[in-house]
């Protein structure tokens, strides 16, 4: 019987949230990653529209699944062995969120005057296609494998 921990997961949820931008200059073509300035491209300006204006961001959700041994590193050479482990990371969903600047006045009445000209952001998501989340798990995929998951 060994004493090392074998510990198991499955289909564990996780996300990567990436701020997104447009180059400087009248017409945007081409969006990029906040996070380090480098183009993306699987994002086309027409997916984003209004990113002079409002704010964007893309979201890469995936599963994880895989195992970690801690191994056996004391006793009879012939019941030790390294700690080892794999894991799988397969996406799920891919969307963009398209924050929408809006006044309050114009999405909901308010009384006090000190509020009614107050700017709010409203939430749009807009899903992507099996295609270009694929794209983009594989153009994040080193940063992907970074997030931690937790099944608790």
């Amino acid at each position: 019987m060994s004493d090392a921990k074998r510990v198991v997961w499955s289909a564990v949820s996780g996300d990567l949230a990436i701020e997104l931008y447009g180059n400087d200059g009248e017409a945007v073509d081409t969006i990029f990653d906040a996070h380090d300035d480098q183009p993306i491209p699987a994002i086309t300006p027409d997916m984003v529209p209004k990113i002079k204006e409002d704010s964007y961001d893309l979201v890469i959700e995936f599963l994880a699944s895989g195992y970690y041994d801690e191994g056996k590193t004391y006793g009879p050479p012939e019941n030790c062995y390294p700690p080892e482990g794999d894991e799988e990371r397969v996406p799920s969903r891919a969307y963009l969120i398209h924050y929408v600047r809006v006044s309050d006045n114009v999405t909901r009445k308010i009384d006090s005057q000190l509020y009614r000209n107050h700017l709010h952001t409203r939430r749009k998501e807009i899903e992507l296609s099996p295609e270009t989340m694929d794209k983009l798990f594989n153009h994040f995929q080193t940063r992907i494998e970074k997030v931690e998951v937790s099944d608790e």
